[in-house]
């Protein structure tokens, strides 16, 4: 009889524990409420933040490489920044500068000669702006030309005058070699071009 009612006892404690348990449930719509399961997750969901901002870096280039997307050298406090199709042209000096670029043929022995210089112009924004303000229209000029701690956007144009002329890729490996060189102004009403300008390393960029 004691046996008995013990196993009532214990089987109503058991009962009661059941039925005191909270169950959980979800409610249609509300998935979000909850913790997904991480390794559910498909590759492409998840986001590396790490590889998004080495996309962004740039580059700085050491001499004799090639110009790529995102690459850039410096020249005397002059930026040359290559986008992979445009140049921009940062000046962090503290007068004007005029810039260019030479193609030249690379020697065995390290040395380099003249093959031409290509067109290497942007358009003046900040002239055009100036002009448009004084005038209420504005014409749009290119220069090669860059203000104090101001930049420039600037393409290459190279010309193939035919075959009475040397070969931009002279050695025709598939690049140009080029050399960037800047030429520091006085004012803006004069141009001065000096036979001791500054003028970066042979760098190679793809011709096309």
């Amino acid at each position: 009889m004691k046996r008995f009612i013990l196993t009532i006892l214990l089987f109503s404690f058991l009962c009661m524990a059941v039925t005191s348990c909270e169950v959980v449930t979800f409610q249609e719509g509300n998935e979000n409420l909850y913790p997904s399961d991480v390794s559910a997750l498909e590759p492409s969901d998840v986001v590396n933040l790490s590889d998004s901002e080495e996309m962004d870096k740039k580059v700085l280039l050491s001499p004799g490489e090639e110009m790529v997307a995102r690459s850039y050298i410096l020249l005397e406090d002059v930026e040359f920044y290559y986008d992979g199709t445009e140049f921009t042209i940062t000046n962090r000096r503290d007068d004007e500068v005029m810039f260019m670029a030479e193609i030249v043929g690379v020697k065995k022995d390290g040395s380099h000669e003249l093959i031409g210089i290509p067109a290497f112009y942007g358009v003046d924004e900040v002239q055009y702006e100036k002009d448009l303000a004084e005038n209420g229209w504005a014409i749009q000029k290119t220069t090669n030309r860059v203000q104090p701690g101001e930049s420039l956007n600037a393409k290459m144009t190279i010309v193939d005058f035919g075959k009475d002329y040397p070969a931009w890729d002279i050695d025709g490996d598939g690049y140009y070699d080029v050399i960037f060189t800047i030429h520091p102004q006085r004012n803006e009403t004069t141009t001065v071009v000096s036979s001791d300008y500054p003028e970066s390393a042979v760098y190679r960029l793809a011709a096309k």
